[in-house]
């Protein structure tokens, strides 16, 4: 992820650990997976915007919400790139998927950076 200025933060979200989907690989992630509810970080954010869960059901990446009928708004915007899923996105979709070796605490503050450089605060609660 580039080291850019830090956008001003246009928007707050809550992850809720026990409803957070993560660290389990990007085949069984998901924005929201039907079978426990659980969310990744993206489908929590997603649905802090205003997103119906219906819409997240199953669905593994921005670029697929757009192909299914999706409309992101305002704030969710840096999802997406002319040519699919964002750089950004996929640096967040990684680092929730995966534990590069990182401590879960760590993992929580590469993901509160990523959400950073789209306008975004995210904020970790048990």
């Amino acid at each position: 992820m580039k080291n850019n200025p830090k956008p001003e933060i246009k928007h707050s979200f809550i992850i809720r650990e026990s409803e957070w989907l993560h660290r389990e690989g990007g085949l069984k992630s998901q924005f929201l997976r039907a079978e426990d509810k659980k969310k990744c970080c993206i489908g929590i954010f997603l649905i802090s915007c205003g997103i119906l869960e219906e819409q997240l059901v199953g669905v593994k990446t921005p670029e697929i919400f757009i192909k299914n009928g999706g409309v992101l708004p305002q704030q969710a915007k840096w999802l997406i790139e002319k040519d699919g899923t964002s750089g950004l996105a996929k640096y967040l979709m990684t680092r929730n998927d995966m534990e590069f070796g990182l401590t879960e605490e760590k993992q929580k503050e590469a993901i509160k950076k990523g959400f950073a450089q789209g306008g975004v605060e995210a904020i970790f609660v048990p």
